[in-house]
């Protein structure tokens, strides 16, 4: 039987299960991490909003919003806020969110870790 490893990630926690050898799985994008009140943890300052109706992220205090949360989004930020397709990404303080209807995950370059969040996303009853 397999044992799983809890990973601290700033405030977020993160799974991974170890391969036969006891080393971790090589892909670092599937470190599964904890969420709470549908809120996941990217990087200080910077929060995944997984069950809302649009592809959502806190940055800075700023809401940003997407594409529905039925679909599939890149985005790339910084301690600021999210960056547009032009800006300079040669800064390390970037990172990457991808969103997908069940899964955001992410990359962060400035401290090196990634992760996912599951989505359970509720989609809006009309009548």
């Amino acid at each position: 039987m397999r044992k799983l490893i809890a990973v601290y990630v700033l405030s977020t926690v993160c799974l991974f299960m170890p391969t036969q050898s006891g080393l971790a799985q090589d892909s670092r994008l599937d470190l599964k991490c904890f969420r709470k009140g549908g809120v996941g943890v990217v990087s200080d300052g910077i929060f995944v909003i997984l069950d809302g109706d649009r592809n959502e992220l806190q940055v800075a205090g700023k809401r940003w919003q997407g594409r529905p949360s039925d679909k599939g989004e890149v985005v790339i930020v910084d301690s600021k806020g999210v960056l547009p397709d032009s800006a300079n990404l040669a800064s390390d303080s970037i990172r990457v969110i991808m969103f997908s209807p069940k899964r955001v995950r992410f990359v962060d370059y400035k401290l090196g870790h990634t992760g996912y969040y599951e989505r359970f996303h509720k989609p809006k009853v009309t009548q």
